[in-house]
């Protein structure tokens, strides 16, 4: 069954229990905001006009053209999900040990207890947790709780939603069911993961809900090229260039500012080691790079010792690492965004990456991490720092918006490739710059790729030159930053 809801939603519905369930509740739900929105048509109807917004969401596959599913619709929820039907236990645990997410997802029943203090139901939809049920186990019986209260002030939901999101990431999917259990230590392992749950009553209205929810979200965004704004707060090291240790930042910069400090922990202690750079952010890479340098004059300007090296990259310096996060307001954040940029961004930034770079995956760099700012906008945070040179930061930050405003345009995806992800996340440079180069015909290819090429083309040439950046030079020289001081 095809349902076309309104704000341009189209939902792939089975004749099941659960479908018709959540039919239930998304034709109560949209009634009021449109009349017409309870159609259910029969499969061979699938026709629709194409839209520049349609959201198709696959909840249960049927036998559709998959062709005119694609064609017609801007974007595909959960289009990953025969893929995942297709994989093994034990290629499904791989890939969430590649991302750093621990996992157990051979065969199980909930009625059978595991070791474990305590187990959670997780409902996910597009990046966040929409339902959380905790599972009390003893060694004869099971009671599931009430749905809790997700309250993300609290680190145990924090973390509960972030291993849940992540596993649904990870596996190709926009939303399911997570099964996690909780050791002593609070540390989380995926048991099981379903891309289309059995709902009750309760499940299939917070489905419904958050399905009618994203499609008004992303039906009623501006135009992107306009309306998107980027920021960053990429990372360096201070290093003595005698004793080749490290300078805390903290000595030098405020926590706050356009140069401040971040902080690490270390053997359960915090220390304040690392120098970020917070430009203004702009609509226009061009403005936000002029930004950044001065910024990097402002930290100039605020370290006294010019004989400290800067350095910059992934981890310049082992059990250092730093990241160059890229902040996006403007736009729906959603899992094929990030997909987009995964793929189209991190991927081929993976090839010029320094020896040493790839030592901070999977804690650190992992595919698709991404945070949501208070602002109302995130950020992206699987880059290394690009502080590496002009060229990679021009590169990225011109990618970065020519990506945003057409994600939904760029569809491959190396990086659903096995051997493309292990390369990955092993620093495998030869097979992701080999990967890449489709990638960048892509890019190259977008009607408005133009406005880019001056800042583009030198780094998207670097990539298929296969070079690589030191990150153990000093970046200063590079960006013509030169003290005056003694």
């Amino acid at each position: 069954m095809i349902w076309n809801g309104p704000y341009d939603l189209r939902l792939e519905l089975g004749n099941d229990v659960s479908s018709a369930q959540l039919l239930h509740y998304l034709v109560r739900f949209a009634a009021s905001e449109d009349e017409q929105s309870h159609l259910g048509l029969p499969l061979q109807e699938i026709a629709h006009k194409p839209s520049p917004r349609l959201v198709h969401v696959i909840w249960k596959q049927e036998k559709i053209n998959r062709a005119e599913r694609n064609r017609s619709a801007a974007l595909i929820l959960n289009r990953g999900d025969s893929r995942y039907h297709r994989w093994n236990h034990s290629v499904c645990d791989e890939l969430l040990r590649l991302s750093g997410i621990s996992s157990n997802l051979q065969p199980t029943s909930l009625g059978k207890p595991k070791n474990y203090a305590q187990s959670y139901i997780v409902h996910v939809f597009n990046l966040e947790a929409i339902g959380i049920q905790a599972i009390r186990s003893s060694h004869a019986t099971q009671k599931m709780s009430e749905f809790l209260e997700i309250d993300r002030s609290k680190s145990y939901i924090q973390s509960i939603e972030r291993t849940a999101v992540r596993a649904i990431y990870t596996l190709g999917l926009d939303f399911g069911e997570v099964v996690l259990t909780a050791d002593e230590g609070r540390h989380f392992i995926v048991e099981s993961v379903k891309s289309t749950p059995e709902l009750h009553l309760a499940t299939a209205r917070l489905y419904a809900q958050a399905i009618l929810k994203f499609g008004k979200l992303y039906s009623s965004e501006s135009p992107r090229d306009s309306s998107i704004m980027l920021g960053m707060d990429p990372e360096f090291l201070l290093v003595n260039p005698f004793t080749g240790k490290i300078a805390s930042a903290s000595r030098y910069l405020e926590a706050h500012g356009e140069a401040g400090y971040d902080a690490i922990t270390r053997n359960g202690k915090r220390i304040f080691p690392i120098a970020e750079l917070r430009p203004d952010p702009s609509a226009e890479p061009r403005q936000l790079m002029t930004h950044l340098l001065h910024a990097l004059h402002r930290a100039s300007d605020l370290i006294p010792d010019s004989s400290l090296i800067w350095q910059a990259g992934g981890m310049p310096k082992i059990g250092f690492p730093l990241g160059g996060h890229i902040h996006f307001s403007g736009m729906a954040n959603t899992s094929e965004l990030l997909r987009v940029l995964d793929n189209y961004l991190t991927l081929p930034v993976a090839v010029l990456e320094g020896r040493e770079s790839g030592l901070r995956r999977p804690q650190y760099g992992f595919l698709g991490d991404f945070r949501t700012q208070p602002y109302g906008g995130f950020e992206y945070r699987t880059l290394p720092s690009f502080l590496v040179s002009p060229v990679v930061a021009k590169g990225v930050v011109s990618a970065a918006k020519l990506i945003a405003v057409n994600y939904e345009r760029l569809t491959l995806r190396p990086l659903d490739d096995l051997k493309i992800l292990r390369a990955f996340y092993n620093g495998e440079r030869e097979t992701l710059r080999y990967a890449a180069l489709k990638v960048i015909d892509d890019l190259t290819s977008l009607d408005d790729y133009y406005k880019y090429e001056e800042y583009l083309l030198p780094f998207l040439k670097a990539v298929q030159a296969g070079k690589q950046w030191d990150e153990k030079r000093d970046i200063r020289p590079l960006w013509k930053i030169y003290s005056s001081k003694c």
